[in-house]
């Protein structure tokens, strides 16, 4: 019987997270980074996302949610 995992990513607005479940439905491994975001140029009380930077560090959560499973 093969063994099945799911990954779950969640972007919020304060932290992106990585949760791995095993095929039981049960939490394998989970990763998280809080990331902040700059005002856009210009535009007072915004947040402007930064798509590269907080791409990478989605990247390190799943990384971290793997190692966290073994």
């Amino acid at each position: 019987m093969s063994t099945g995992y799911l990954l779950a990513i969640d972007v919020g607005t304060g932290s992106a997270r990585a949760v791995l479940f095993g095929a039981d439905g049960h939490q394998a491994g989970i990763g998280q980074r809080e990331y902040s975001h700059r005002e856009a140029p210009g535009v007072p009380g915004s947040q402007a996302f930064d798509t590269t930077t907080n791409w990478l560090l989605i990247a390190q959560c799943v990384r971290e949610a793997l190692a966290d499973a073994h």
